[in-house]
């Protein structure tokens, strides 16, 4: 048997809707980190990305780094913005082969001006891109707003426990060593 190959994916914004400014795309593109980047920029940090990574190089699985994004709090997000870094997610999900696994880092409350749950939205169309039998594992900060349909379009969701959050890598371990186990069969999250 094969390792896993897992991708690894991140579009984090917390929004904050009452600030009058767009978060404009610009911001989003200075943030992006891309490819072996990501591996090479994120290792043996205290980010979730650092996490998944860790959890990785542990389990022997085999990385697919896609596009790493996290933007700091700020209004609302441009709705160009979102369109663009979902589109390169599910793109670039849709254009891995042999995926086992996704490992998908979002905040859980981000907002656009046409979009109140931009991450169940981004979570849609992975599951209509790449089907709902894909295991997905998905990050989330401790402030996230978690909608029934996130729950429903990911297999596992794990958010921060602590704020400050001293426990950003510590999550995306845990989400990675849950979808390990849950391709192992020793597990069956509901």
């Amino acid at each position: 048997m094969h390792p896993p190959r897992l991708a690894i994916a991140g579009l984090v914004h917390e929004t904050v809707t009452f600030l009058p400014e767009e978060t404009p795309p610009a911001r989003f593109a200075a943030a992006a980190v891309r490819g072996d980047d990501i591996v090479a920029g994120f290792r043996g940090s205290n980010t979730v990305f650092g996490g998944f990574i860790d959890s990785c190089d542990r389990h022997g699985s085999a990385m697919v780094p896609i596009v790493a994004v996290d933007v700091p709090p700020s209004g609302p997000v441009s709705d160009t913005a979102f369109e663009q870094f979902a589109d390169e997610i599910v793109d670039g999900l849709a254009a891995t082969a042999g995926l086992d696994g996704v490992l998908l880092h979002l905040h859980g409350a981000m907002a656009t001006h046409l979009r109140q749950d931009p991450d169940s939205e981004l979570l849609r169309r992975i599951r209509e891109r790449l089907g709902a039998q894909l295991p997905l594992a998905l990050a989330l900060d401790l402030h996230a707003n978690i909608a029934p349909e996130t729950c429903r379009l990911a297999d596992l969701v794990c958010g921060f426990h602590h704020s400050p959050h001293t426990d950003m890598a510590a999550t995306g371990r845990r989400a990675g060593d849950l979808l390990h186990r849950l391709l192992a069969g020793e597990i069956a999250p509901v």
